[in-house]
């Protein structure tokens, strides 16, 4: 990820990952900060369903602050 990225609230940019032999590896991945609820992790995928459509599969991982908001 970016050292200069600063996430604003709810907006996020995701960043491509190296899957370095690791297909499970998401294909992006960023940081949330969701007004209210905190920062999270994003991680992105891009799949084909049964059919060959292609859509993004997203994942939002609570991330621990630590600190006593």
């Amino acid at each position: 990820m970016s050292d200069q990225f600063v996430p604003q609230p709810n907006h996020c940019l995701l960043f491509r990952q190296a899957k370095e032999g690791n297909e499970k590896r998401p294909d992006y991945a960023g940081e949330i900060e969701v007004q209210g609820s905190g920062h999270f992790s994003a991680a992105l995928w891009g799949r084909k369903d049964k059919n060959g459509k292609t859509y993004l599969s997203l994942r939002l991982t609570k991330k621990e602050t630590g600190r006593s908001d």
